[in-house]
């Protein structure tokens, strides 16, 4: 029990989304799919698991620690990730009360977490069929301060994927109009933008404002062609902040690396370094114009949810380091490191 209060110094509850059957000395768990039957023999017992449900205390585990086998289950339920800790009744004004209490599953703090996300600046290169998504999810999360960056106008080809632009911005800066619909959705949000391709990391570390407590570079920009990636991430060192990258393909997608120390960063200059070499070869290249919704779609919202994952410590990182290259054919998933 000493383990369970370390790990919930908050307290613990059983998780909304495991079902419970009790009978006279036996209780039955159903938890994604999986049935499993524990024997009580004392009615005490059913009673304090049952008090699990809504939630336990820290003082409150030591009073249950003493009854017959209630220190086993809870444990054996711990290993099979049902318990959560224990979160207080959100107000239901606030528009971050469902994830405040997500969060809660995975962090006895969510409220620390959810103010880390709020005044982070996130630096989103790339305002196309990845970039939209991504930002329509970070905005989602809770960010609120922005800066948007890329030299593309809205067109009528955009609507079957980029779904943040109306059809009155039509011919607008793709920034502008990612702008308005931030601004619409948070009206105390903070969003700047530069309507520029960037070709230099001075260039881009030029673009953003200085003074900001964290910042998280989100690149979905796809030029210039093999460089992108090499400029931003020397950009991402210079400024000590994180950085990660993402793209698509016909039915497969890039997710990562995410990078967030000096040295992997280094290692993934060199690499794209080496990569990039015959520079011309990769400038003759033109951009894939093929696309598809939902393939945009599911690859941005598994980077902001690998970027939410960075904030909230839910799980070990998929693309800490590396890349995930994710085939939505078989969703075969393929890792390389950097």
């Amino acid at each position: 029990m000493t383990d369970l209060i370390f790990k919930y110094p908050g307290g613990l509850r059983i998780r909304e989304d495991v079902l419970f059957k009790f009978d006279a000395k036996e209780v039955a768990i159903t938890f994604r799919e999986k049935i499993l039957k524990i024997g009580i023999p004392f009615q005490a017992s059913i009673e304090a698991l049952k008090k699990t449900l809504v939630g336990l205390k820290p003082d409150e585990l030591g009073e249950v620690m003493i009854l017959p086998g209630l220190k086993q289950i809870l444990s054996e339920l711990d290993r099979r990730g049902c318990l959560s800790h224990l979160y207080p009744e959100y107000d239901a004004s606030n528009r971050h009360a469902n994830q405040l209490q997500w969060l809660s599953n995975f962090t006895h703090d969510p409220v620390k977490t959810q103010n880390r996300i709020q005044n982070t600046l996130f630096v989103v290169l790339g305002c196309g069929g990845t970039g939209t998504v991504i930002t329509e999810n970070l905005v989602g999360i809770g960010g609120r301060n922005f800066l948007l960056i890329d030299s593309d106008q809205v067109s009528s080809t955009n609507f079957n994927r980029q779904f943040a632009f109306k059809g009155s911005d039509l011919g607008r800066a793709k920034v502008d109009a990612l702008r308005d619909y931030i601004c619409e959705r948070v009206p105390q949000s903070s969003v700047s933008t530069a309507q520029i391709r960037v070709s230099q990391p001075s260039e881009l570390v030029s673009v953003i404002p200085s003074g900001n407590k964290e910042l998280f570079l989100v690149c979905a920009a796809d030029q210039p062609i093999g460089q992108i990636e090499q400029l931003v991430t020397e950009a991402a060192r210079t400024l000590a902040a994180p950085c990660i990258f993402g793209n698509v393909g016909l039915m497969d997608g890039r997710i990562g690396p995410l990078l967030t120390d000096t040295p992997a960063k280094t290692r993934f200059i060199e690499k794209m370094a080496a990569i990039t070499q015959d520079a011309q070869l990769y400038h003759q290249r033109s951009i894939m114009s093929a696309s598809c919704g939902p393939v945009n779609s599911v690859i941005g919202s598994l980077i902001a949810l690998e970027i939410l994952g960075y904030f909230s410590n839910l799980r070990e990182s998929n693309t800490q380091d590396r890349v995930l290259d994710l085939n939505l054919k078989t969703f075969e998933a393929r890792i390389a490191y950097v």
